[in-house]
């Protein structure tokens, strides 16, 4: 049976027995729980950073953890203790990497997208490039700036007139034209 699809309390029973052999030196078990676990474990780790290094290498590092402790440590939730541990792990190598940038769960990424998704996804974006892209052909090269600065550089209207050195009441206009 796939573990994925196993009741809750029989994967928890099965881990729990599984992590007393790994306490008695079972390198097998030991297997067996990382093969059980390493997929969630990566799609939890992707939800907080898209570096796959970082993910890999954290999942790494806490089954090496686990196997270093594995005489003195005393789980109660194997699963629990699994996903604490990794997030911990992650959080502190993602910190360490960006010190100026605030870890925190995204929820953007929480649904995990099956290929068909993927494609349906990446066929819809090629479809709206290409007519965003027919649009700005039909726009004047102030209407593209102003655009530009507006919808991608996300500036105010007040700091776009200052570039494009007119009005503000002009940016306004031009913006408003563009989108018609």
């Amino acid at each position: 049976m796939n573990q994925d699809l196993k009741p809750f309390f029989l994967r928890t029973n099965n881990e729990t027995i599984l992590w007393k052999k790994v306490a008695a030196d079972d390198k097998e078990a030991f297997d067996q729980l990382y093969r059980n676990n390493v997929k969630a474990l990566y799609n939890y780790g992707s939800k907080f950073t898209q570096n796959t290094a970082s993910i890999e290498d954290c999942i790494q590092q806490l089954y090496l953890n686990l196997w270093n402790s594995r005489k003195s440590l005393k789980i109660s939730s194997f699963r629990s203790y699994l996903f604490i541990s990794y997030k911990n792990l992650l959080v502190k190598k993602i910190q360490a990497s960006s010190k100026s940038i605030p870890i925190e769960f995204s929820p953007e990424l929480m649904a995990v997208e099956s290929t068909e998704d993927k494609l349906i996804a990446n066929e819809t974006a090629l479809s709206n490039k290409s007519q965003i892209k027919l649009a700005m052909d039909d726009l004047s090269n102030r209407q593209k700036e102003a655009i530009y600065l507006k919808f991608y550089e996300k500036l105010e209207y007040e700091q776009i007139a200052e570039i494009m050195k007119i009005k503000v009441s002009a940016v306004y206009k031009l913006i408003s034209s563009a989108l018609q």
